[in-house]
């Protein structure tokens, strides 16, 4: 959850203790190029080596006994070598809300913290099987690690004066990520954001991809279109020739019609004049 905030702690750390190295050695060169009295024989030399390289505290000590009311209670460090420019960039990092604060890959926060192998094994199995038991918890939901992180304080106030200094900060942070809930809350508002909005573009590419497979289906059936009409034409052609057909037939039948009455009637006359 805190891995990357652990491993910025641990660079200023190492880059104060260079600093505070890098201090000590121009003090000791100076020294030895002009022949200057040791620290005891020079008051304003080992002054000087006092201002600019005191001696780091090793009571490195984490205050966890923090009220309910605050999310996290200031931390008491070793103090390195002072030096204005890094500790003024640590501070404004320090008053910056991290992204870093949200994540919940609680195995890569425990997996990833330095410890050497001697410390590794300094740490009773009793105190391996409790952490193990608030890893569990470490991965249940984010909500639930907000409304009630009693369980992990609990563990945590059994076993924090058997952790290194790094991993019981890590635990603290998360034993009391209280403190955090607005942020989480904002965070789950912008992810719920992005997921509707995620939602939505889904939906319009899905309807994009049912027009276009549309267009797809529309674009060849112009010429299937065009083939049916030119077989449509013909077969008129055909029924027209049929129905002219049918039309001079019906005509010369009714002419035959026309002319039956006079045939009769020529008969009649005939038939009229032979029998005088």
């Amino acid at each position: 959850m805190l891995s990357q905030l652990n491993r910025h702690r641990h660079r200023h750390r190492h880059r104060h203790r260079h600093l505070a190295t890098s201090a000590d050695q121009d003090v000791q060169s100076n020294m030895e190029d002009n022949a200057v009295a040791t620290p005891e024989d020079n008051p304003i030399l080992d002054e000087t080596r006092k201002e600019r390289t005191p001696e780091p505290s090793t009571d490195a000590k984490i205050s966890l006994d923090i009220p309910s009311s605050s999310a996290i209670m200031p931390l008491e460090l070793p103090s390195p070598a002072f030096n204005p420019e890094v500790d003024l960039r640590w501070k404004q990092e320090q008053d910056t809300p991290s992204s870093i604060l949200f994540s919940t890959d609680t195995e890569e926060v425990i997996g990833t913290e330095e410890i050497s192998s001697e410390q590794h094994q300094s740490i009773p199995n009793s105190v391996k099987f409790k952490l193990q038991g608030m890893l569990q918890l470490l991965e249940q939901d984010l909500d639930s690690l907000v409304q009630d992180a009693g369980p992990i304080r609990s563990i945590l106030a059994e076993v924090k004066d058997l952790l290194t200094p790094n991993l019981a900060l890590v635990l603290a942070l998360a034993a009391y990520i209280k403190g955090f809930e607005p942020l989480i809350l904002e965070a789950k508002r912008s992810i719920a954001h992005h997921a509707t909005h995620q939602s939505q573009k889904e939906k319009d590419r899905a309807h994009a991809k049912e027009i276009k497979q549309k267009i797809s289906d529309i674009e060849p059936s112009s010429a299937m279109i065009s083939v049916e009409l030119d077989r449509l034409k013909i077969k008129e052609a055909e029924q027209l020739r049929e129905l002219q057909k049918t039309q001079d037939a019906i005509a010369s039948e009714t002419s035959r019609l026309e002319r039956v009455p006079i045939l009769v009637s020529q008969a009649k006359d005939e038939y009229s004049a032979f029998t005088r």
